[in-house]
């Protein structure tokens, strides 16, 4: 210990002055850097917070517009009639070759809510692959949609198709 007292005592004025000097320099920098560093860190916060702002605004406009979708395709499909006379009417229409084995109405259970929705059965037999496609479109643009589409080949003929459709509204 007495060393140590001796070897500061020995340091000149002008030694503690430069140590002085440096632990200040040192310091000051050190509390620069500091403040530069949490000055960073405001405005990343500042445009995390604008950002997250941003979105939420976004996500807001979104659901707004999600749900007016939603309303707007509900109301379509409760305007759209959908009508056994008129499934016939797309089938004569659609098919040449085909008959009609099976039309009947039916319902689909909504996986929303649990409303259960019109729907109709149709069966074709003896079709071309084209005349499906033409029954297919011809309902699009009417405004239905075929819900389930099972086609199958009879082992006797193997160049016509058997059609199960389930036709609706929406």
């Amino acid at each position: 210990m007495k060393n140590i007292l001796n070897f500061f005592a020995s340091l000149s004025e002008r030694v503690y002055i430069v140590i002085f000097v440096v632990i200040i320099i040192v310091s000051s920098t050190y509390a620069y850097l500091l403040k530069e560093d949490a000055r960073i860190l405001e405005q990343k916060i500042t445009a995390r917070q604008q950002e997250l702002g941003r979105i939420i605004k976004l996500k807001d406009l979104y659901q707004a517009k999600k749900r007016g979708l939603e309303r707007s395709v509900s109301r379509g499909s409760q305007e759209k009639t959908i009508s056994l006379g008129m499934i016939e009417e797309t089938v004569t229409k659609s098919f040449t070759g085909g008959k009609l084995n099976m039309l009947k109405p039916s319902t689909i259970k909504e996986d929303r809510g649990g409303n259960a929705q019109r729907a109709f059965e149709v069966k074709v037999g003896g079709a071309a692959l084209g005349e499906i496609i033409t029954f297919v479109k011809a309902l699009e643009t009417s405004g239905l949609y075929v819900k389930k589409l099972q086609l199958t080949m009879p082992a006797a003929n193997q160049t016509i198709i058997d059609m199960y459709a389930v036709v609706t509204g929406g």
